[in-house]
Order: structure tokens, then C-alpha cells, then sequence
């Protein structure tokens, strides 16, 4: 009835909650009419009739038994929930003046109302990185997929009393052909779900990143790369919303005789040292060169010397298992007045020779005379690399010969009277002994020159005592041609030639 009591014709709607949507369905629908008779009473105007054979023209269906139903008038409802027994009989409303009332019930459900009808709505939005604007996808509520979702958003309906309500994203979608990762809601939560409450104000966007494929394109195969600290074999992948993405190549350690290790990163036609390289935001694929340097690795080379103290000091050493490994080169070192002196080449021998014997040095024990250090440098042919220094200690005693071939140790040797240098044969096809003297203890530099000045080797460049000095030079890997050597002392500087025949 209106205000006035006449009969009125308004929609009457029926609701079920369906708890995996969390949404009220319609169940039934209709509008009263202006005759009505039935409950026993001369009422003028009714809503609905749940089967009584009094009504011939029931509006709406009946109350099936079980479940939970909104009776909606305007903006006014109750909610009925089945008690669990007896379901029966009808239920009488009056509505009136925009109020609803329960005028009696003898169902067997229980009633609750009347409430006030108050919708809510949800706006949701994906955003899925650098391209959003072009990018749509899926959003959930509840157990409802919500499809072609992009930035601009959708919104949805829900009656207050259904609340709270579920949101979840959906990690790893394929939008656009790049899969987008999920990273947090735009309003607090980084959970891929989250519950909207009544109180909330339901204005949510899924935040994505778009995944790329970085594709590490090395020149050899044995290079060792990560990406964001996931090995790339040979891809990976970055995100458009890092500052960071990390490519990284850690020491990469023996493989088949020799050390990889990164020389420098190729990016957009610019070449990069840093390591770890760092991208930032890619909106699209890419691909990072990766130029490794190969050279001899020290492992498995067991460097020993000769056992027999007052003899030469005799370096062994064992082949590298890589064929390619066909030089190894010897250097030496000293440790006098506290301090090493220059490393000095003191010859070079063929793959399978694997051992040296020191000209100048004679084994000694433990802590007595001078302490030496030598490195077995390794050359690996087809990429032109050494391996990295690798000394080893021994005690050893100078010594020199004397003129009548006999073996003199350094306390024995004459002081020369005069600074001298030479070598022996000259002209020579491979090697030559080089010899100086010196008159005082001091800093010696001894160096090999080509005719256009470009330094070729260096024999010597350490403090020595005061005495004869002899080294044999190995000058197979160079052309003929006239070289020139060169000492340089504190007070002395000489320069001679010699002569390569091949």
C-alpha cells in the first residue's frame, strides 16, 4: 500500500547467496497485483505466495528447502535462512510507506530484517608493465574469472551483507606474447590475494611486471653466466620495473685444462668491463654478447724441484692435459734484502720436456742461503694466453763456473774489476748465453730490444751482488733479424748488439 492505503504494483525480488561467487543470483522475480486473496483475510494487495492452493495466481515460485534467500521490496529486504526442519507454510510482509515489516511467519526459517538494500561497488584494474595501456587480461573475484581486464579497469556490484569479498591476481600471464609477473596490489599487500571488508573503499589494481628473455649470446660455450642470479644456458629474464637487472659471470674454475674468465659484456653496440652488468628497465628481449678469455689453468700442474742439496736446482713440472698447451716458460725470482726482485725469464722448453735446470743456483736446505721463487708459465697456443703466475718456494746458493770449468759457488767468485756484457755464439740460430759483470751490489736491468725499439723480453731487473751474471735466452719465436740488449745499472749503462740466423 502507499501512504494513502491504496494498493500498489512494486517488484518483489527474490535472492540466493551463492557462497563460491559470493554473489546474490536472482531466484525469482515479480510485481504484487491490485487483487489478492488468500491467508483467510480480505488483504487487497500481495507479494508472493510460497504453493498455497488458496492463491490460483501465485507470483512467485516457491522456497525450495535448504539455502538462504534475500526478499528484496525496493530498498528494503529480510533475509531468510533455512532452520533445518519443518520448512512450511507462508510468510506475510506489508510494505508500506518505504518501510518493510514481517506480519507473521509459520515457515520453519529463520528471518532476519528488515535491512536496508546498499550496493557496493569494486573497481579493478590490471597493470602490466611498460605497454599497460595496450594490455588486457585476467582479474579474480571470488571464483569469478574476470577477463579482458586492462589499466582502465572494470567495475562490479555486490550488496554490502556479501562482503568480505576475495581478490587475487593471476601470476604468469601471457599478455601481448610476454608473461607478466606479479609484484603487489596498488594499495598496500604484496600477497597475490587479498580480502576487501566492508569498510574499504574497493578501488584495486594488480601490478605486473613485464618478464623479458635476455638471451647471452658467448663465444666460447664454457662461459658460466647468470641472470638475475639464475644460470642462463643460454637465456634468462628481466623485468621492466628493475633498475638492476644483474648479468654475472663468476670465476668458471677448470674445464679441460684451462680458466674461463669474462674479458667484457657487448650491450646495444657498446661494449661494458663491469661485472656484474647491470640493465635497466627493458621493455623488450634482448641479448648480451659475453667475450671470454681462455688461458692455461695451474691445476694439476704439480711444480716439484730436485731432491739432492749442492746440486742444481732442477724444476719438474706435469704437462696440461690440453694438447693446445705447447710451450711452458720458466721465471725466477729472488728474495734478497727483504725484498723479491723482477721476475726473470730464464728459458723456455717444448710440451713433454717437463722440467728445467737452473743455471745459476744450486739446491740448498731448508732456510739456508737464498730463498727462490719459480713459475711454470704455461702458453696456450691457439688463443695466445698464459696462465696466471704460479710461484713456487725453494733455498738455493748461487754459483758460477770458473774458467777451467769447475763449479764455484757465489762466496768464491772474484769481484770483477770492471762493468762488462757479451754473448755467446753471436751471430746464433735459437739461443745464446748473455753474461755481465758488475762491481757493486745494486739494481740491474737487463732487456731484450728489436731494432725499432719494441721491447721483446726482459732477462734481469732486481738488485744484484756484485759478481759475473750468466742467462741463456731463448729467442726461437722471434724472425731473424739484429736485436739489441741492453744493462742498465746505478752507474753503468751498455748497449750491444747480436745477430739471428735462421
Amino acid at each position: 500500500m502507499d501512504s494513502q492505503g491504496n494498493a500498489m504494483s512494486i517488484l518483489v525480488t527474490v535472492y540466493t547467496f551463492n557462497n563460491s561467487t559470493r554473489n546474490l543470483d536472482v531466484y525469482s522475480s515479480g510485481y504484487t497485483t491490485n487483487s489478492f486473496s488468500g491467508f483467510g483475510d480480505t488483504q487487497t494487495n500481495g507479494a508472493f505466495d510460497i504453493s498455497d492452493s488458496n492463491t490460483p495466481n501465485a507470483i512467485l515460485g516457491s522456497l525450495a528447502a535448504g539455502g538462504t534467500y534475500y526478499i528484496r521490496i525496493d530498498g528494503q529486504y529480510y533475509i531468510i535462512t533455512y532452520s533445518g526442519s519443518g520448512a512450511y507454510g507462508d510468510m506475510k510482509f506489508q510494505y508500506q510507506n518505504g518501510s518493510m515489516s514481517l506480519m507473521w511467519n509459520n515457515s520453519g526459517y529463520n528471518i532476519n530484517g528488515p535491512n536496508t538494500w546498499s550496493d557496493k561497488t569494486i573497481s579493478l584494474a590490471n597493470d602490466f608493465g611498460s605497454d599497460r595501456t595496450s594490455c588486457y587480461g585476467n582479474i579474480h573475484l571470488n571464483s569469478v574469472t574476470l577477463t579482458n581486464v586492462g589499466y582502465s579497469g572494470t567495475t562490479q556490484t555486490r550488496e554490502a551483507t556479501t562482503f568480505p569479498h576475495t581478490i587475487s591476481g593471476e601470476d604468469n600471464q601471457t599478455v601481448n606474447y610476454f608473461t607478466r609477473k606479479w609484484r603487489t596490489w596498488n594499495i598496500g599487500g604484496s600477497n597475490i590475494s587479498q580480502s576487501l571488508s566492508y569498510a574499504d573503499n574497493y578501488n584495486r589494481t594488480a601490478i605486473y611486471a613485464k618478464q623479458v628473455t635476455a638471451t647471452v649470446d658467448k663465444n666460447y660455450s664454457g662461459g658460466y653466466v647468470t641472470i638475475n642470479g639464475v644460470v642462463a644456458n643460454p637465456t634468462g629474464y628481466m623485468y621492466d620495473d628493475l633498475q638492476n637487472n644483474s648479468v654475472y659471470s663468476s670465476p668458471q674454475g677448470y674445464i679441460d685444462g684451462l680458466y674461463y674468465e669474462l674479458s667484457y659484456w657487448t650491450y646495444n653496440g657498446s661494449n661494458y668491463y663491469s661485472n656484474p652488468l647491470q640493465i635497466s628497465n627493458p621493455s623488450s628481449n634482448v641479448t648480451i654478447g659475453a667475450t671470454f678469455t681462455r688461458r692455461p689453468d695451474n691445476t694439476g700442474k704439480n711444480v716439484h724441484f730436485s731432491t739432492t742439496v749442492g746440486s742444481p736446482i732442477v724444476v719438474y713440472w706435469t704437462d696440461n692435459v690440453n694438447t693446445n698447451v705447447t710451450t711452458y716458460y720458466i721465471y725466477r725470482k729472488v728474495y734478497k734484502n727483504g725484498f723479491w726482485g723482477s721476475e726473470t725469464l730464464m728459458g723456455t722448453v717444448n710440451r713433454g720436456v717437463q722440467q728445467f735446470q737452473d743455471p745459476d743456483y744450486l739446491l740448498a736446505n731448508y732456510k739456508q742461503y737464498d730463498l727462490i721463487n719459480y713459475d711454470v708459465r704455461e702458453y696456450f697456443t691457439t688463443d695466445g694466453t698464459y696462465s696466471y703466475p704460479d710461484w713456487n718456494v725453494v733455498y738455493g746458493q748461487l754459483y758460477s763456473i770458473d774458467q777451467n770449468g769447475n763449479m764455484a759457488t757465489s762466496v768464491t767468485v772474484e769481484k770483477p774489476t770492471e762493468y762488462s756484457i757479451s754473448n755467446y755464439p753471436n751471430p746464433f740460430n735459437s739461443t745464446t748465453k748473455i753474461s755481465f759483470a758488475i762491481t757493486n751490489d745494486g739494481h740491474v736491468s737487463l732487456k731484450i730490444f728489436d731494432i725499432l725499439g719494441r721491447e721483446i723480453a726482459v732477462i734481469a731487473d732486481q738488485v744484484f751482488t756484485a759478481g759475473r751474471y750468466t742467462f741463456e735466452f731463448d729467442i726461437n719465436y722471434l724472425p731473424s733479424g739484429t736485436y739489441i740488449y741492453h744493462l742498465v745499472t746505478d752507474n753503468k749503462i751498455i748497449t750491444k748488439k747480436m745477430q739471428v740466423i735462421k
